[in-house]
């Protein structure tokens, strides 16, 4: 019953109007994120706004856990999420832009007295030497995805967690995407600067997209939203929204 009423909460906490889009979105700064006044912000939440209100929509965006917004999304509480990766299970309920929204790059990060070489490639299968430090509710990209099962993890609720092990030496390599990993070290400096390092390349590169409700049927407003992302991907919107977040 408890369960219920939040989510009821949440559904009624939209707007209803008929020229509102609904947007769920998850706690991932700079991408998105809560800031200190309470206000949703961040680049891909930016954006979001600017392209429906050009549109002729106004787009309320709220941030909640992953699971309970893709959920809303699959049920129809939601017209879309974002940054979302393409899979087989996702694509049953959800039509995605054809465009891609954000490109994004999945790096590893370490101590910065650990005996790991920064400067070289860690093959995914010699992880198992490792001990990881994860988000549970985060995918890192098919290729760590696929062997996630097989890794000895630890897992927290959200980055800086896993950083703060990095430095107390409870985990050897922490994965997240790097423009998360970059802003929370830059956030963080105090505390983490000349102990947490990125690794020199990135693991893996994953396109990511916005997705709407299939059970709501906005196909055409998704093909709206894709005509507006390839102006704005000619543009090289995303590293010049990212020159706000350093």
């Amino acid at each position: 019953m408890k369960h219920l009423f939040l989510v009821l909460i949440i559904i009624h906490s939209f707007s209803v109007n008929a020229d509102d889009l609904n947007f769920v979105t998850l706690e991932f700064p700079p991408i998105a994120y809560t800031n200190n006044s309470k206000e949703v912000t961040g680049f891909a939440v930016e954006a979001v706004k600017r392209i429906s209100d050009k549109l002729g929509y106004k787009a309320n965006v709220k941030v909640l856990p992953w699971t309970r917004g893709l959920n809303m999304v699959k049920d129809g509480e939601a017209d879309a999420i974002f940054t979302i990766y393409k899979n087989k299970e996702r694509e049953g309920f959800i039509d995605f832009t054809q465009e891609i929204f954000v490109p994004q790059t999945l790096s590893f990060y370490i101590n910065a007295s650990s005996s790991i070489n920064p400067t070289k490639n860690i093959e995914l299968d010699i992880l198992k030497k490792y001990k990881i430090g994860v988000v549970s509710t985060i995918s890192y990209g098919k290729k760590f995805d696929n062997i996630k099962s097989d890794l000895n993890l630890s897992s927290s609720t959200n980055l800086l967690s896993n950083f703060k092990k990095l430095m107390a030496r409870r985990v050897d390599i922490v994965p997240s995407n790097t423009y998360v990993g970059d802003y929370t070290l830059s956030q963080n400096k105090p505390a983490l600067k000349g102990k947490v390092i990125k690794m020199v390349m990135p693991f893996d590169s994953v396109p990511s997209y916005i997705g709407f409700s299939k059970k709501k049927n906005m196909s055409n407003i998704r093909d709206q939203f894709d005509q507006e992302l390839r102006k704005m991907n000619s543009d090289d919107w995303v590293k010049k929204s990212m020159l706000n977040y350093q």
